[in-house]
This record gives structure tokens, C-alpha cells and sequence, in this order.
């Protein structure tokens, strides 16, 4: 498709010989050609820099983060108790008018405020502007711990959230990990089952040459057998494709990136990676002090406790100093001067005063602070289970290590031994003197002895990641496979 506009660019022709606009416009249209048959730059990333960019930038973690950042708002509302609180408020309105009219015969001139004309009740009559302003500002002055208690539980949620992100940071990585592998393990073994695909090929050929030419040892059924062993690792490797192809997506997603990115594991090819001299597993769980799923429960804990105090605390009232400024004015509403007759309507007032606020439904609270305090209770035996529960888990991942390690010697020793038998059935097979049972045999077990090598590795490298999540360090060289 590009070859011509490729041709021209690399070989353009003599520029007398072009007409004058295609010289002007060739550039223009080769440009976008030319890029599009360019290769896309591929990025590819090691072990160790993946799970740094997965802690980083990891969908997953997000609501977590989230969580940390509802965990700062929660403390600025704690802290924000001890500023003074306000309240201001303005209504807007009409009113109907009210005149005071004239004293009847015998009544004193204090009470004069009390007549009005009969149309007062009037609610349409002689409307006018209504307005009124309340200003009224709090400010505590002894909330018998309630401000400092809050702002202490509201700081330990601040931890809690935190090492709860640190536990879902440990999860990730080992999700990465074995991600990275996972495709690594994928590309390989479509290699390998390819690679023995085209050898079962190979022997069906040969093996209907011989049959075809009347040699001995090779019958109608070897050669059903060796196609038939052949369409299973055609389907075989269809499978690894695809599995290679969904863990390329999730590593990318792991990343952060784009599906389509073009952003690759370091390496196709899987080997173990090396892993630092451990002194044994005494050794591990005493550097194991305190792993991410231990950090995270203490610091529930510590939350729990500040709520349990929170909710005790709101059994004591709060003291408080407020200022309250209030003034109404209508126009169409007579002014009452007579201090013992209360005006709402034209007015104005105020002064500071001293309060006590205090919630008297104590049936409630104490059912609060029991709640509290079993929550608190759930989460301290959350910690105890996870403090008995670290040295099992290294020394669980330790047993894991160690029989990786073992199968994968097996393994690579099973794996020579399969390679040599299948090449030396394969050159017998050639030369006509082996049997077709025998190549079936020979490349169906050096299929299997590879694959479980690969499988070996695989194993063996999510085992050193495992316990080095157990243990809380990296126990590789380089946090890098290779």
C-alpha cells in the first residue's frame, strides 16, 4: 500500500521533471503516509519499575486514596470545633398595617400602644416592607474534650485509612507480579507448543512418506495419532494467545495506561529470578515484625478507641460564649415604645451571653458508646488474629519457596532429559528406524516436560514474591526478573 508514496520519498524524481504544483503538494501528502508506516515505539518495562508505576497510578487504589483524602476532611471538621460558629439570617417580606388610634375616655396613655384601628387584623390592608436580620455567632469555651478527643480519632482514621492503602499497595504488587510473569509464561509456552506443533507436522509428513513407500513401523493409526496430537496444540496454542493477549491488557491497566498502549513486559522469555541469600525462616519472621495487614489493623484500632472516647465525651455538656444581634424593622407597623409590650415587628436587640448545651437523651449515648466499644473490640481481635497470624504466613510462604525451588530443579532436570529423547527419536524417525508410537511418545512428553519447566518457573518466581510480601522487603537482586 505505501510502496510507491515509499519509493518517491526515498527516490524522488528530478524536480524539472514534475509540474510545479505537484512539488508543492508531495511533501504534504508523503508526510502522513510516512507516519503511518513507521513502527509505534515500544516501551518496555522490568519487574521492579512496573511495581512502582502499579503503587502509582493503579485503577484499583483510587478509592482507597479517596478514603485517605475523607480521612483529612474528617480532621479538619474536628479541628474546625473550636472556631467560633455563626449564623446569619435576613427574611424579606410584606406585612399589613397597624396605627395605633385614639385613647378612649378613661384609659391611661401607657396603654395607648393597645389601640388600633379595627382594620389591624386586616391582613391586606395598608401593606408595607418587612425585614429582619438575625446575627448570632457561637463561640465554645469548655466542651469537656470533645474537640480534642474528636481531633485525636479523626487523626487515627488518618493512619487507619493510610496502612489500609498500604495493604491494597501489597495486594497490587503481587497482582502485578504475577501479571508480568503471566504474560511471560503465555508467550513462552505459545513458543514451545508451536515449536512442537510444527514438529507433529514434521512426523505426519514422514510418517505418510514411509507409508506411502511401504516401510515397516509406522501404521495407519501413528498417523491419525500425530495429526490428531497436532490440531490439539494448534487449539492449545489459540488459547495462549489469548491468555497472553488479556494479561498484556491487565498489565497494561496495572500501569495505568491504555489497553492499547504500546507498553510491554521487559522480556518475553521467563526465567527465575534471583533471589538474595535468606538465612532460613527464624531468621524471616524476625525481620517480619510488622507487615502491611498488621500496620493496617493497629491503626483500626486506634480509631475504634478514639471513637469510643468521642462517644463517651458527648455525655458532658458544652459551655459556650454567643453573641446575638437581632433588628426587624416595618414600615407599616407601628412603633411600641412601651417596654413592658413586646414588639417583633420594629426593633432592636442584642448583647453577648453565656450558654450550656447539653443532650439529656442518655439512654442513646450509652447505646452509642456500647456500640462503639464492640466495634472496637471486633477490631482488637482483628489484630490479635493478625498478630499470631504473621509468623504462619511466612512460614507458609517460606514451605511455598522452598518446594518451588525443589520442583523447579525437577523440572529443568525433566526438561533435558525430554529435549534429549525427542531429538534423538526425531533423527531415528528420519532415518526410517523408529517406530511412530515412539515419536508420538518422544514429542507429547518433551511438550509436557517444557511446559511444566515454564509452569516450574512461574511458580518459583510468585513464591520469592509472595514472601517477600510476607516479610515486607523485596528478596530478590534488583527487584527485577532476568
Amino acid at each position: 500500500m505505501f510502496a510507491v508514496p515509499l519509493m518517491l520519498a526515498q527516490n524522488p524524481p528530478c524536480r524539472r521533471c514534475l509540474p510545479g504544483v505537484y512539488r508543492r503538494l508531495a511533501p504534504i501528502a508523503l508526510t502522513p503516509l510516512l507516519m503511518a508506516a513507521a513502527p509505534e515505539r515500544v516501551e518496555r518495562v522490568a519487574l521492579s519499575e512496573a511495581l512502582r508505576r502499579a503503587e502509582a497510578a493503579h485503577p484499583d487504589l483510587g478509592p482507597q486514596r479517596a478514603r485517605v483524602d475523607l480521612a483529612r476532611a474528617r480532621l479538619r471538621r474536628a479541628r474546625a470545633g473550636a472556631f467560633p460558629r455563626g449564623e446569619i439570617r435576613t427574611v424579606f417580606g410584606v406585612r399589613n398595617g397597624a396605627d395605633v388610634g385614639s385613647v378612649p375616655d378613661g384609659l391611661p396613655d401607657a396603654l395607648a400602644p393597645l389601640c388600633s384601628p379595627d382594620s389591624q387584623n386586616d391582613l391586606v390592608d395598608d401593606l408595607g416592607p418587612f425585614v429582619r436580620n438575625t446575627v448570632r455567632i457561637d463561640q465554645p469555651l469548655y466542651t469537656f474534650g470533645k474537640i480534642r478527643r474528636g481531633k485525636e480519632a479523626a487523626a487515627a482514621g488518618i493512619d487507619a485509612e493510610r496502612q489500609e492503602l498500604r495493604r491494597r499497595e501489597s495486594e497490587i504488587r503481587l497482582q502485578t507480579a504475577r501479571t508480568f510473569f503471566g504474560y511471560q509464561l503465555a508467550a513462552e509456552l505459545t513458543e514451545t507448543f508451536a515449536e512442537v506443533a510444527d514438529n507433529f507436522g514434521e512426523a505426519a509428513a514422514q510418517a505418510e512418506a514411509r507409508l506411502d513407500s511401504g516401510d515397516g513401523g509406522v501404521t495407519q493409526a501413528d498417523l491419525l495419532k500425530l495429526r490428531v496430537a497436532r490440531a490439539g496444540l494448534d487449539r492449545r496454542v489459540l488459547e495462549l494467545r489469548r491468555r497472553r493477549k488479556e494479561a498484556l491488557w491487565a498489565f497494561r491497566r496495572a500501569l495505568g495506561r491504555d489497553l492499547d498502549a504500546p507498553v510491554v513486559p521487559a522480556e518475553d522469555r521467563i526465567r527465575p529470578v534471583q533471589v538474595r541469600d535468606l538465612a532460613g525462616v527464624e531468621a524471616l519472621t524476625a525481620v517480619a515484625q510488622s507487615s502491611a495487614a498488621l500496620d493496617a489493623a493497629e491503626a483500626g484500632l486506634r480509631a475504634r478507641e478514639g471513637a469510643v472516647a468521642v462517644a463517651k465525651s458527648q455525655l458532658w455538656p458544652d459551655v459556650f460564649l454567643s453573641v446575638r444581634f437581632e433588628a426587624n424593622w416595618a414600615e407599616s407597623r407601628a412603633d411600641i415604645d412601651n417596654p413592658f409590650l413586646w414588639d417583633e415587628d420594629n426593633l432592636i436587640r442584642g448583647g453577648p451571653f453565656f450558654g450550656l448545651r447539653w443532650k439529656l437523651d442518655v439512654a442513646t449515648q450509652l447505646a452509642d458508646i456500647q456500640a462503639a466499644e464492640a466495634r472496637a473490640a471486633e477490631q482488637a481481635a482483628r489484630l490479635e488474629r493478625a498478630r499470631t497470624g504473621l509468623p504462619l504466613e511466612v512460614r507458609r510462604a517460606f514451605a511455598r519457596y522452598e518446594e518451588a525451588e525443589a520442583s523447579l530443579s525437577v523440572a529443568r532436570t525433566a526438561r533435558k532429559t525430554g529435549r534429549a529423547l525427542s531429538f534423538t527419536t526425531a533423527a531415528n524417525f528420519r532415518l526410517g528406524i523408529g517406530e511412530g508410537r515412539e515419536i508420538l511418545e518422544a514429542y507429547g512428553l518433551y511438550a509436557r516436560t517444557l511446559g511444566e519447566y515454564y509452569q516450574a518457573i512461574f511458580d518459583f518466581n510468585m513464591a520469592v514474591a509472595e514472601l517477600s510480601e510476607a516479610v515486607g522487603q523485596p528478596l530478590w537482586v534488583d527487584s527485577e526478573a532476568g
